[in-house]
Protein backbone atom coordinates (compact mmCIF):
# COMPACT_ATOMS: atom_id res chain seq x y z
CA UNK A 1 0.00 0.00 0.00
CA UNK A 2 1.47 3.53 -1.03
CA UNK A 3 2.75 5.74 2.15
CA UNK A 4 0.55 8.60 2.76
CA UNK A 5 3.22 10.29 4.98
CA UNK A 6 2.77 14.24 4.42
CA UNK A 7 -0.47 14.12 3.68
CA UNK A 8 -1.34 12.01 6.29
CA UNK A 9 0.43 14.92 8.89
CA UNK A 10 -1.64 18.03 6.83
CA UNK A 11 -4.80 15.64 7.48
CA UNK A 12 -3.70 15.09 11.47
CA UNK A 13 -3.21 19.06 11.78
CA UNK A 14 -6.42 20.11 10.52
CA UNK A 15 -8.75 17.26 11.09
CA UNK A 16 -9.57 16.74 15.21
CA UNK A 17 -11.68 13.22 15.98
CA UNK A 18 -13.56 14.75 18.64
CA UNK A 19 -15.85 17.54 16.74
CA UNK A 20 -15.57 16.25 12.96
CA UNK A 21 -15.67 19.47 12.19
CA UNK A 22 -12.35 20.41 11.00
CA UNK A 23 -11.80 18.29 7.51
CA UNK A 24 -13.66 21.04 5.85
CA UNK A 25 -10.37 23.52 6.61
CA UNK A 26 -7.53 21.31 5.13
CA UNK A 27 -6.23 21.81 2.21
CA UNK A 28 -6.66 18.70 0.94
CA UNK A 29 -9.94 18.27 1.11
CA UNK A 30 -11.31 18.52 -2.69
CA UNK A 31 -8.42 15.63 -2.93
CA UNK A 32 -9.54 13.60 -0.01
CA UNK A 33 -13.41 13.70 -1.17
CA UNK A 34 -12.66 12.53 -4.58
CA UNK A 35 -13.76 8.81 -4.52
CA UNK A 36 -11.06 6.37 -4.78
CA UNK A 37 -11.37 3.74 -7.97
CA UNK A 38 -12.44 0.38 -7.93
CA UNK A 39 -10.53 -1.89 -6.15
CA UNK A 40 -7.23 -2.50 -4.73
CA UNK A 41 -5.51 -0.04 -7.43
CA UNK A 42 -8.21 2.30 -7.15
CA UNK A 43 -7.73 2.76 -3.93
CA UNK A 44 -3.37 2.66 -4.21
CA UNK A 45 -4.29 5.44 -7.18
CA UNK A 46 -6.36 7.75 -4.94
CA UNK A 47 -3.61 7.57 -1.92
CA UNK A 48 -0.77 8.44 -4.41
CA UNK A 49 -2.57 11.17 -5.81
CA UNK A 50 -3.35 12.60 -2.28
CA UNK A 51 -0.01 12.18 -1.29
CA UNK A 52 1.84 13.75 -4.72
CA UNK A 53 -0.45 16.61 -4.17
CA UNK A 54 0.54 17.28 -0.73
CA UNK A 55 3.84 17.45 -1.26
CA UNK A 56 3.95 19.63 -4.26
CA UNK A 57 2.26 22.17 -2.27
CA UNK A 58 -1.18 22.22 -4.38
CA UNK A 59 -2.55 21.92 -0.90
CA UNK A 60 -2.42 25.79 -0.24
Amino acid sequence: MAEINTAAAICQKHYSLKDRSSCGRCPLIAHCHTAPGPGQEGLEAWQIKIEQAAREGSHG
